[in-house]
């Protein structure tokens, strides 16, 4: 029986080395927090604004898979103006989509 009590405990010791420190914990929480706050923000600019899909997707193109606004303009079959005005109304509304979901998560905690 000693030789499975030394066994369990080394367990457990093993998995409190494994938890990180405070300070990494809350590196980690923050991310997350980042993490969903961004999928959110996004799934609320695809599918609850005023926003066609070519336009949001001008967006996540030029923004997110960092793709040349050139490139983008031939792919979407956009001009190079409607590109540039496509990331600038999105990006002021996801930050006003941002902004609402901190504070209710703000709420929350």
């Amino acid at each position: 029986m000693s030789s499975r009590r030394g066994l369990s405990d080394r367990r457990g010791d093993s998995i409190l080395g494994e938890i990180p420190a405070p300070d990494a914990m809350e590196r980690l929480w923050d991310e997350e927090h980042h993490r969903v706050i961004s999928r959110r923000a996004m799934n609320e600019l695809k599918s609850g604004t005023r926003f066609d899909a070519k336009t949001v997707r001008a967006f996540e193109l030029i923004v997110i898979e960092k793709t040349p606004a050139g490139d983008v303009a031939e792919m979407l079959g956009m001009s190079l103006d409607s590109i540039y005005a496509a990331k600038h109304r999105c990006t002021r509304e996801l930050r006003r989509i941002v902004a609402g979901l901190e504070k209710a998560y703000e709420m929350v905690e």
